[in-house]
């Protein structure tokens, strides 16, 4: 399902932007990677060719490498088994029920890919599928949104960075007790960090307070102060920066004061660990945990939508990629 899932991305990307159309790998630049990979030119064709790929799909020899991911060493092997909690032995038992071999595996990625996939199975996606669910956003829309952070990540290699950096900032927020509790530096922090997102993500976002067929628009910044919606529905439309549709959310009126919120800081912790896969930070200075009165701003539900979209979508990159 998630090779499926990046196999489709990756094809309509090819298929459908122009801006892919003029790449090439320099040739002396693949020989000597191909040296590295101690394979041969058709071999490397052959693996593209699984994600319905080519050469002709990458700007340069960093831009394949990026794709690639790491190649598969010993020490690297030893820190994925460290990671995983496992045993050489165990790993070659986990990789034959996948009809594969350790010997045949060549980057980081696909092996990682393969544990990830023994020990978690699919209940990730679908656990994402429900949490979505819940704000509105349909299958169709959550992978037209994955589409669209997948060309964002082709044209910005250090977006998976930029946005660890980003969401730890979240978690470093002050505490707080209530709106009314929000210093200038915190509420301006909130609008910085939203206006990051939006600008690494390439989207443009409306923000509507909805009830029946009253639609009235709010900006951000009265947004950011409200603590309740008066029996408004939030709707939070979605676009990328050339106008065109990708998603809506739908924050009901009696999802305030529900368990949302809570379930929205649950899932930006849960994204966050799994975009520091090195486990070098488990916490912040303040300890990586999210005040639970943070439940007091709906900026707040909407950064958690918005991470962990990108949570997912850095998980599916990675281990899928």
């Amino acid at each position: 399902m998630k090779k499926l899932a990046i196999l489709l991305l990756s094809t309509l990307l090819w298929s459908f932007s122009p801006y892919f159309a003029n790449a090439a790998v320099n040739e002396d630049d693949l020989a000597q990677y191909l040296l590295e990979l101690e394979w041969e030119k058709e071999n490397l064709e052959e693996y593209l060719a699984a994600y319905g790929l080519t050469f002709d799909y990458f700007e340069d020899i960093d831009d394949l490498k990026d794709f690639l991911g790491d190649i598969l060493t010993d020490e690297i092997l030893s820190h994925i088994l460290a990671d995983f909690e496992i045993t050489i032995e165990e790993l070659h038992v986990i990789l034959a029920g996948y009809g594969e071999s350790l010997d045949n595996i060549k980057f980081a990625d696909d092996l990682e890919f393969y544990l990830f996939d023994y020990f978690y199975s699919e209940s990730w996606y679908y656990y994402y599928l429900d949490f979505f669910a819940t704000i509105g956003i349909t299958e169709e829309e959550l992978l037209r949104l994955l589409d669209h952070l997948e060309e964002v990540s082709h044209n910005n290699p250090n977006l998976v960075d930029e946005l660890d950096a980003l969401t730890w900032r979240i978690l470093e927020l002050d505490d707080f007790e209530s709106v009314s509790d929000m210093t200038a530096e915190v509420i301006a922090e909130l609008l910085s960090i939203w206006k990051e997102f939006t600008r690494l993500l390439e989207i443009d976002t409306e923000f509507y307070l909805v009830k029946g067929e009253d639609k009235q628009a709010i900006s951000l910044s009265n947004l950011v102060s409200l603590t309740t919606t008066n029996g408004y529905d939030l709707l939070i439309e979605i676009y990328n920066t050339r106008g065109d549709f990708l998603a809506d959310i739908l924050l009901t009126a009696d999802l305030f004061g529900s368990d949302l919120i809570t379930e929205t800081g649950k899932a930006i912790t849960t994204s966050v660990k799994e975009i520091t896969k090195d486990n070098s930070i488990t916490k912040t200075e303040k300890g990586g945990k999210l005040p639970d009165t943070a439940t007091h701003s709906l900026l707040f539900v909407i950064l958690g939508c918005t991470v962990s979209g990108a949570g997912l979508f850095i998980v599916r990159r990675r281990k899928a990629a």
